[in-house]
């Protein structure tokens, strides 16, 4: 029998049928509607009592929420039905397991009802398998960009009066670079004010501790997230990511290396999955906190950029071949006529400032943020208690470190939060060196010397 005189709809209209995945209730498949040029995922569930109303909620849910970016997009959904014959015929085209669904008829029943959803096909997997596969090594950039990307969908979602309540690895599905929320089967409607759901919702190992008891908001989504965060900072965790999760969660342990090199990741760790979901930051607070380090740790430009930058210095040899060298001392020059693009290149920031001098600029890797010095032989430290970077000591000509100005400062928790009493501005997250007034609130240097004392 030919698939096109088959009268189920999958059969008849899609062809190139594949299995992408199974789970307890169904498939996933991925298959080409004739006529289009591109792959969709279609997840194929039992039509029954069981699965079928829940099947159908989430199609429409997915429907609602499918106009944005960092959501996997849903374009339809029907009820579908196989005989035996077309049963037959979608085992040989699929070959499911003895042990996932589908792979026997039904004996006594006439067809075989099931639901399809098609969604887009995001074909370079899941953010579980992504963690595995990646090793070590640790891009800070990539890594914050993913998150946002988590958190902009979370957001979305609350939106529209949504929460996921089980956002996972398993869940987040990659398509080319952008990371999306997939599989709103454990999703629940969520209005202002209520917040009696199903306990005991979503996977357990990233359930939030409030979900156990089913009272509970849009902040669960956002333990979640910061459990998903720790992972993505953390590459030790997949090593054993039942046991690091537990620890961090009931022991809210994270590792020295992890609190040392990354100060602003861990704070919104920590922040997180605060036991109590009011204490937890929303979307917003998030990107405000991310911001800054995202700014600092900017790809560097793209080469039509740099022919710009080196044109507009009166270098020619851009409109060939880009001949850019970064020196040890960061500067960016062309190797054949020796132009300068920019004063100030920081290897770190990958950040161009004309007109700055080189040895005004420091660069703290705790903090991730690169700014100017008072000095060119201040030496800066940076408190983690604080949040804040500080002058210590002053390099003499022979070589001699002097000072202890960063044992004297006056120490404030979370005092990087601050802004400037003068502009109102960001103190901590600003290049701009941060100083202690008479009055005891942190100004920028900049602006405090305009009211010299």
């Amino acid at each position: 029998m030919s698939s096109e005189r088959t009268g189920c709809i999958l059969l008849r209209d899609y062809e190139n049928l594949e299995k992408a995945g199974s789970g307890c209730f169904g498939l996933v498949l991925k298959a080409k509607k004739k006529g289009e040029n591109f792959y969709s995922a279609i997840k194929v569930i039992h039509n029954d009592p069981t699965t079928g109303r829940t099947t159908l909620d989430e199609a429409e849910k997915l429907s609602r929420v499918s106009n944005h970016d960092s959501i996997v997009s849903c374009v339809e959904h029907w009820k579908d039905e196989f005989t035996k014959d077309e049963h037959d015929l979608f085992v040989r085209l699929v070959k499911p397991k003895k042990t996932e669904p589908f792979h026997y008829f039904p004996v006594g029943s006439r067809s075989l009802k099931v639901i399809c959803i098609r969604m887009e096909y995001c074909e370079n997997g899941t953010l579980k398998q992504w963690l595995k596969g990646r090793g070590s090594e640790i891009n800070v950039w990539e890594n914050v960009q993913v998150f946002l990307q988590l958190v902009r969908g979370v957001e979305h979602l609350h939106a529209h009066n949504l929460i996921h309540r089980d956002v996972k690895p398993d869940n987040i599905l990659f398509h080319k670079k952008n990371a999306k929320i997939g599989d709103l089967g454990y999703s629940a409607t969520h209005n202002t004010g209520d917040y009696l759901h199903t306990p005991q919702a979503g996977a357990a190992l990233y359930r939030s501790p409030e979900q156990s008891y089913g009272v509970y908001g849009k902040s669960a989504d956002y333990y979640a997230l910061g459990l998903i965060l720790f992972e993505l900072f953390h590459p030790e965790a997949q090593k054993n990511v039942g046991q690091a999760l537990t620890k961090l969660k009931f022991n809210r342990q994270i590792p020295t290396e992890l609190r040392l090199s990354q100060p602003i990741i861990t704070y919104l760790i920590g922040k997180l999955i605060s036991v109590e979901p009011e204490k937890r930051p929303n979307s917003d607070e998030i990107v405000s906190k991310l911001r800054p380090l995202l700014e600092a740790l900017k790809p560097s430009p793209e080469r039509g950029q740099l022919r710009r930058i080196g044109k507009s210095a009166g270098c020619q040899h851009y409109e060939r071949k880009c001949k850019v060298k970064v020196q040890q001392f960061p500067r960016r020059t062309c190797l054949v006529c020796k132009v300068i693009f920019a004063k100030y290149f920081c290897s770190t920031c990958n950040l161009f400032d004309d007109g700055e001098d080189a040895t005004l600029i420091y660069h703290c890797h705790l903090c991730g943020i690169c700014r100017k010095k008072t000095h060119e032989n201040v030496r800066y430290k940076h408190c983690d208690c604080c949040g804040m970077c500080y002058p210590y000591a002053i390099k003499t000509e022979d070589g001699r470190l002097i000072g202890g100005a960063f044992l004297k400062h006056e120490c404030k928790e979370d005092a990087g939060k601050m802004p400037c009493s003068v502009c109102h501005k960001a103190v901590h997250d600003s290049r701009e060196p941060a100083v202690l007034a008479k009055c005891q609130h942190y100004v920028h240097k900049s602006c405090r010397d305009l009211f010299p004392e």
